[in-house]
């Protein structure tokens, strides 16, 4: 059995999951599937594995671990090729360098200038791009706020939802 042969059988065992979990795991697996598919998994080293890892997007290397250990469930594997991998550890948002207030006002001179937009759009995406540098919140917050989250006298914003990136119901490939 190849690896291909393996990973479409398990997608195909997702059935119950939800769509979003289904499309993660397809997403997650694709390029291990590219460069591994024609491999029969008897023939699956462990240091090409970990050579992949090592240079994959850390979300994949994640959903590609959860294949081979059903691999390993599944006994068609004696081990995870992944057993021994460690990534390393990615600087989270904390180390991002805080922008002075120059630059902020320069990204978003940018943003209402920017001949890339279309002129009706760029006073929208300078005021996106100005709630988040200065409330320091996420896009997905930005657009779920409402003039109720808003309270002017007191001059805050309460950030109590988001808006999700992908509709959980929707299929897409």
């Amino acid at each position: 059995m190849t690896v291909e042969q393996f990973a479409n059988e398990w997608l195909a065992d997702l059935a119950e999951k939800k769509p979003g979990t289904r499309r993660t795991y397809r997403h997650g697996i694709a390029e291990f599937t590219r460069i591994f598919g024609n491999r029969k998994l008897k023939d699956l080293a462990p240091r090409d594995c970990e050579k992949w890892a090592a240079n994959a997007p850390r979300s994949s290397v994640k959903t590609t671990r959860v294949l081979l250990n059903a691999m390993v469930r599944a006994h068609v594997l004696p081990f995870s090729p992944l057993d021994n991998f460690r990534s390393k550890k990615q600087p989270g948002r904390k180390f991002w360098p805080v922008l002075s207030g120059e630059e902020v006002v320069e990204i978003i001179d940018l943003a209402a200038t920017s001949s890339v937009l279309a002129t009706k759009y760029r006073p929208l995406v300078a005021g996106i791009v100005s709630l988040g540098a200065y409330l320091g919140i996420r896009e997905s917050e930005i657009f779920a706020l409402t003039t109720d989250d808003i309270n002017w006298e007191a001059r805050t914003v309460r950030v109590e939802r988001q808006i999700p990136r992908y509709r959980a119901d929707a299929e897409d490939e």
